[in-house]
C-alpha cells in the first residue's frame, strides 16, 4: 500500500509521538477503519476494530524521517516536506 505523508500532516503531526507523528497520520488515512495505529522508529502496528493486530516494517524513507524528526531532531516540523513510501504487504 502507498502511504502519502502530506504537508497538512506534518503540520499536524507531533514529533515523538507515535499516535500522532505526521507518518501515523497518512496511514490512518489510508486505512480509516483502524482503530488504533502506532509507528515506532521501525516498524508500525495497526489494531483493528474486531481486535485483530498487524504489525509492519517500515521502509528505509519512513525510516529516515522518523530519525531526522522525531529522534534527532535534524529537521523542525517547517523544514520537513511531504514524501511517499510503500509499506509491503498491507
Amino acid at each position: 500500500m502507498r502511504i502519502n505523508v502530506t504537508q497538512q500532516d506534518i503540520d499536524f503531526g507531533k514529533p515523538a509521538c507515535g499516535a500522532a507523528c505526521p507518518i501515523t497520520l497518512a496511514i490512518k488515512r489510508a486505512i480509516p477503519s483502524a482503530l488504533l495505529i502506532m509507528t515506532f522508529t521501525t516498524w508500525m502496528e495497526i489494531t483493528h476494530a474486531d481486535g485483530t493486530y498487524e504489525s509492519y516494517n517500515l521502509p528505509p524513507s519512513a525510516k529516515e524521517f522518523i530519525a531526522a524528526y522525531d529522534v534527532s531532531r535534524r529537521i523542525l516540523t517547517s523544514d520537513a516536506r511531504p514524501f511517499s513510501f510503500e509499506i509491503e504487504g498491507l
